[in-house]
């Protein structure tokens, strides 16, 4: 913090009630300086600045203290301080320093700034302030005024650092963003990349070139985006709500281009499998020529056993070869036929089911559903933790209420 002390330089005479005739004013001023004179002279020959002032009750000095901000800024948020200009004045009891003043009705008596070397002051400092400076145009704006009640106003022109036990006054500035700012620099992009992600979705499979680099550019987006403005901020050993932000949204991108991933694989498995089921088809279908052919079907074999795709058994009638091996059917090949039709239809139904264009598809549809109503949800929950239920830490260590 960066405290910019700027003092007024108050001008001030003593003057009788009422004023003073313009005969008598020469004279008057001659006796206040004399007397003036003589009265600092003998006050500071009872006056010793190594010892503070006592009690009589052996009690602490009191040391009453005031700060009048000003104004303040700039604010740096990379190095965590800020500036502000204020007037800062003490008030203390030293009963060495009691005169009688010329003008009862005017106990107050202004002294010079130099006079401070002379006499004790408190040595009062700044804890967490990294720089400050007395305003010196043109000479130090430090006002030191002396009453009758023995009281002294004044303001250190250096700030000594002490290591004992002393009492210390406590000044909180909450600082807030605004959050129209990050809005329109963080978060409004953030979402609409996470958006831009999911058009990958509605994208067809076969077109990898473009899912891949729609799904990369996304990802690069964030990490400059998300990753480049806390350049800007100041950096702290806790994740804060706007890096949980950021690294969900990278989280929804990161998943949508894996996604892509997982129908090829899915794919790739898929193929695999009908591959296996085809291999297994063949194998029965050579196993009921053998039966048939042992059977004594070689008259009918020309026109029933060429059967080149998987149809459905009610898809089967329609064929030529069909209807000639009815007309030579028997009891016993027509049981072998049915049984054979049985398991190349079941065998189509399996093969349908593992289709890949179907699983990807299925799989892209799910995530048109899924992916949405997460980052929806997650909004949700962000935002109202972050506003209602997670306590500002400010308003804990300054005492006000919580959030409700």
């Amino acid at each position: 913090m960066n405290l910019f002390f700027v003092f007024l330089l108050l001008r001030s005479t003593s003057t009788l009630q009422g004023g003073v005739p313009r005969s008598g004013r020469s004279t008057y001023n001659t006796t206040l300086i004399s007397y003036t004179t003589k009265l600092l002279d003998t006050i500071l020959l009872n006056q010793d600045k190594k010892f503070r002032p006592t009690n009589p009750d052996s009690s602490p000095l009191n040391v009453e203290i005031d700060i009048s901000v000003r104004s303040m800024g700039p604010i740096s948020e990379q190095d965590m301080e800020f500036s502000l200009d204020c007037y800062f004045r003490q008030k203390w009891l030293d009963r060495r320093l009691a005169f009688t003043p010329i003008n009862p009705e005017k106990p107050v008596m202004p002294l010079a700034s130099k006079m401070l070397k002379d006499i004790w002051v408190p040595d009062t400092y700044i804890r967490n302030g990294r720089k400050s400076y007395l305003h010196t145009l043109t000479v130090p704006n430090i006002l030191f005024r002396a009453y009758n009640s023995d009281q002294v106003s004044h303001v250190p022109e250096e700030i000594p650092h002490g290591c004992a036990d002393i009492s210390v006054l406590k000044v909180y500035f909450k600082l807030q963003r605004q959050q129209g700012y990050y809005v329109l620099q963080i978060y409004t992009p953030c979402t609409l990349l996470v958006v831009m992600s999911w058009v990958s979705f509605w994208i067809n499979k076969e077109a990898s070139p473009a899912r891949v680099a729609l799904g990369i550019m996304t990802v690069l987006s964030m990490s400059t985006l998300g990753f480049g403005l806390r350049t800007d901020l100041p950096k702290v050993s806790h994740s804060t709500a706007l890096d949980i932000y950021i690294l969900s949204c990278f989280g929804f991108v990161f998943a949508a281009m894996v996604e892509y991933a997982v129908i090829n694989y899915a794919a790739i498995v898929y193929i695999r499998k009908q591959v296996h089921d085809l291999k297994g088809l063949e194998s029965n279908r050579a196993m009921e020529k053998m039966r048939m052919f042992t059977a004594g079907l070689m008259g009918a074999r020309r026109d029933t056993l060429v059967v080149e795709d998987l149809a459905l058994a009610e898809e089967e009638e329609d064929e030529p070869w069909y209807s000639c091996f009815m007309k030579k059917k028997t009891p016993k090949t027509s049981s072998m036929f049915y049984r054979m039709a049985v398991k190349a239809a079941k065998a189509r139904r399996k093969l349908k089911m593992r289709d890949p264009a179907r699983v990807v598809n299925r799989i892209d549809n799910v995530s048109k559903v899924i992916f949405p109503s997460l980052y929806i949800l997650f909004n949700v929950i962000y935002w109202i933790a972050f506003l209602y239920w997670i306590p500002d830490e400010v308003d804990q260590i300054l005492g006000l209420p919580e959030k409700k």
